[in-house]
Order: C-alpha cells, then structure tokens, then sequence
C-alpha cells in the first residue's frame, strides 16, 4: 500500500510517498509527480518502507522527464533499506540527492 501527498512549500512541490513503492503502486507516485506544477519538485523518501526496482525505474524515468522540461528536482534519501535498493540497481549516483526542504511543516 502507497499513500502520496503533496505539499506547496513556496516555489517547491514536496512529494511524499507513505508505504511500499512497487510495480502495483508506482502508478500513484507517477500520477502525483505528474500533478505537480511548481518550478522545483522534491520527493522525499523518508517514509518509504520498501522500494523495488519499478520503483526506482519510474524515479529516474520522471528525474529524465523533468530534466527536459526545466523542472529542478530533488530526492531526499530514504532509510538505509530504501537506499541499499538504489545502490543495489546502481543508480544512486544518477539521481539529484537533497536534503529535506527547510520549515518541514508537511511532516
């Protein structure tokens, strides 16, 4: 299960995915990162519990896709399971990493 809200912080579109990021719950991150229309977009993985590789797969795909359209985008890393995953694929270092946005008021 894969709960996903977005939060306005200024010129910043914070995504937040809750739970398991895997190929039957992809297509809810993909809608939310889709929605966002904010010149900067962070996706924040911290409460992420489980992430495979449809997961990471549709994270560089929207890193690619926001590239081409002048978005910046940034990922806040998620727990040592979550990161391991990305490591274990080899694309931690082809993604934008960040840290948290200041005045984390959508925690």
């Amino acid at each position: 299960m894969l709960d996903v809200h977005t939060h306005h912080l200024g010129d910043t579109d914070v995504v937040l995915p809750t739970g398991e990021l895997d190929l039957s719950t992809a297509p809810n991150l993909a809608a939310a990162l889709t929605g966002t229309i904010a010149p900067r977009v962070i996706l924040d993985l911290r409460r992420l519990t489980f992430i495979d590789s449809s997961g990471i797969g549709m994270i560089v795909k929207f890193q690619r896709h926001f590239a081409v359209e002048g978005i910046r985008f940034g990922v806040v890393r998620g727990t040592d399971q979550v990161q391991r995953a990305f490591a274990i694929c080899h694309v931690e270092p082809l993604l934008p990493w960040a840290e948290a946005p200041q005045g984390e008021t959508y925690n």
